[in-house]
């Protein structure tokens, strides 16, 4: 399963900690969004994981994409080699 990762979280050194263990997991698309190819049985570690790196204040989501909708997926301005690979439209 695809998962898309997002997180807004106002503590440097918290954001700076989750995106360092994103980095682990998938690839970073963007400031604060990770495309992580994980098997399902593992997203249940991977949130428990995750919500001991933030406090009250971070937001973490975390959106399951099926490989049909990701691949139907645009995107629009610069975009990586592996996106571009894995059949993401471009104008």
């Amino acid at each position: 399963m695809i998962y898309i990762i997002t997180y807004d979280i106002p503590d440097n050194k918290q954001r700076l900690k989750v995106s360092a263990f994103l980095e682990g997991f998938g690839e970073r698309v963007q400031e604060s969004v990770f495309e992580c190819k994980l098997p399902s049985k593992n997203i249940s570690k991977l949130v428990k994981e995750l919500a001991n790196l933030i406090d009250e204040d971070g937001n973490i989501r975390i959106y399951p994409v099926c490989g049909d909708c990701y691949d139907k997926a645009i995107n629009i301005g610069k975009f990586t080699k592996t996106q571009a690979s894995e059949g993401f439209g471009v104008f």
